[in-house]
């Protein structure tokens, strides 16, 4: 402060506004309204206290400053204070703008970059924990959903052909049957399954009006082909509410070392989806 030897107005506004432009640049607050206070208090000071305590006292006998003949403390207090609510309204206004990276990014493209190239881990760090929030949530549903959900199987058909070369028979899967199985206490309406193969398309079509709790319908031999690879969807609305849900899977073939090992496994699944507008497998 010895240093100091004249008090100029465009010195101190140069500074306050530096600061404010500070703030804005690192999106952070703390260092307008630092200067805001400080200001409010300075000049609530200078218009309070006389000049004799003000600026003999503590400005030129405490810190040992000199200043011009023609200042006068209260016309500087509310310079003070004018200043401060300037910078509070560029406070604020930098809030707004928070999305694009304050009022001064917004206008100039380079600033903007270098606060990505600042902040970028920040950034990519609070996405990343609210993307895993939303897939944590979305996960929770999927479980809730499958675990109050219909169980679906198809069970392969086969029939004897010639025996092997250690007098057994060779089993080939000819066919399938179809189990719907609803093993919840809830009751579903309007649930329909379809079943698509990408040699002839759509392979199996059938629509229940209800099924009730721990309820199961069996179609034997409800397909006449033994498909390698099926596309599954099961659709229902659950009743007494408007939720809609979705079931789509693949099944495909895994041979075993008998008839009794080889059957359908389900693969590439999208998970049970809930839904809250009317929907089906079409």
């Amino acid at each position: 402060m010895k240093n100091i030897t004249k008090f100029t107005y465009p010195t101190f506004l140069g500074l306050a506004g530096f600061f404010s432009a500070l703030g804005d640049i690192i999106q952070n607050q703390t260092v307008t309204i630092g200067v805001i206070i400080g200001l409010l208090l300075l000049g609530a000071s200078c218009i309070v206290f006389p000049k004799s305590i003000t600026v003999d006292r503590v400005w030129c006998g405490w810190l040992h400053n000199e200043v011009a003949p023609g200042f006068t403390p209260r016309f500087f207090g509310a310079t003070c204070l004018i200043l401060a609510t300037f910078m509070y309204g560029f406070s604020d206004l930098s809030a707004q703008a928070a999305d694009e990276g304050g009022i001064i990014a917004s206008q100039y493209k380079k600033v903007q970059e270098i606060q990505l190239v600042v902040g970028i881990v920040e950034r990519d760090v609070a996405e990343i924990k609210t993307t895993t929030r939303e897939i944590k949530a979305d996960t929770s549903r999927l479980l809730l959903a499958a675990d109050q959900w219909i169980k679906f199987d198809l069970y392969l058909l086969h029939t004897a052909s010639h025996p092997t070369t250690n007098n057994d028979w060779l089993h080939i899967p000819s066919g399938s049957s179809v189990l719907v199985d609803n093993e919840t206490n809830f009751q579903f309406e309007d649930v329909l399954v379809v079943l698509r193969s990408q040699e002839d398309g759509e392979i199996y079509r059938h629509t229940y009006e209800s099924l009730m709790e721990k309820q199961q319908r069996y179609e034997r031999e409800a397909i006449g082909s033994a498909y390698e690879n099926v596309d599954v969807c099961v659709s229902a609305k659950r009743r007494g509410k408007n939720e809609w849900l979705v079931d789509r899977h693949k099944l495909e073939i895994v041979y075993g070392e008998n008839q009794y090992s080889t059957a359908y496994q389900k693969y590439d699944s999208d998970g049970v989806k809930v839904l809250h507008s009317p929907t089906s497998c079409g």
